[in-house]
């Protein structure tokens, strides 16, 4: 199914959707990105028996908060889910 929108400039554009499993799989993606990051800050340092303080808890949690914003500001509009599976937001 394809749409076509016609921009301001009165250019038409027409793009194929991405389909809701891309969007799923996009987004699991995503989450695997922040469960990576969660292991990686939390669970290292857990075996290392470190007693995690205020400072240890916000640079684990400031990203995970906050990855949806910087993905899409850095990447362009785009979260690494989208960029593996090939889709972007289109406005």
């Amino acid at each position: 199914m394809s749409v076509t929108i016609r921009t301001s400039q009165n250019v038409s554009v027409a793009y194929e959707p991405a389909s809701i499993g891309d969007r799923i799989l996009a987004a699991m993606l995503d989450y695997l990105v922040i469960f990576g990051w969660a292991l990686l800050v939390f669970g290292i340092p857990a075996r290392l028996n470190v007693t995690p303080g205020t400072f240890y808890v916000f640079v684990a949690l400031l990203p995970i908060v906050v990855y949806d914003l910087l993905s899409e500001w850095f990447l362009n509009g785009r979260s690494i889910g989208k960029i593996a599976m090939g889709i972007r937001v289109v406005m």
